[in-house]
């Protein structure tokens, strides 16, 4: 994952499998930049990352390394990687139900009207802080529970 920071002139990586910088997309990312009138920009400091154990890991690693990097959520690691996936599903799920856009078929899109079943459908699905009950946790061991709300604003 690269950040470009404009303010400070620099461009800044990570990687969860901890691979060196590449070099070449470096150069293009600086080729681009000059390109488009900015000026020269340095390396600066690789950024803080977790380490990923497999191969399949690698988005929801470097999408803690954004969250990390922006809002100093803990970084990613293998006990964590399951409630990662989870909580960045719902998000993409609450932000999905949150959209009236007309291209969503209507079951889709949540309705202002409230006596619409399809309201009340998406409200219950997104806004649930607690695990359905028809789920059971391991022993010794319990579901997190996440808070998504979602907005139906005029």
């Amino acid at each position: 994952m690269f950040v470009v920071d404009a303010k400070h002139h620099e461009i800044h990586y990570s990687d969860s499998l901890n691979w060196p910088w590449p070099s070449n997309d470096v150069d293009q990312i600086c080729q681009w930049l000059q390109h488009h009138s900015f000026v020269p920009f340095s390396k600066g400091l690789a950024l803080p990352h977790g380490m990923q154990d497999d191969s399949y890991s690698c988005t929801i690693a470097m999408v803690n390394i954004i969250h990390h990097h922006l809002f100093s959520n803990p970084l990613f690691s293998y006990n964590r990687k399951e409630f990662l996936c989870i909580q960045d599903l719902l998000y993409l799920l609450c932000a999905h139900i949150n959209i009236k856009d007309q291209s969503y078929p209507s079951y889709l899109r949540p309705s202002t009207a409230p006596d619409n079943n399809s309201q009340s459908k998406s409200k219950s699905l997104c806004s649930a802080e607690s695990p359905s009950p028809s789920l059971t946790s391991p022993p010794g061991q319990k579901f997190p529970t996440f808070k998504c709300s979602c907005a139906y604003g005029d």
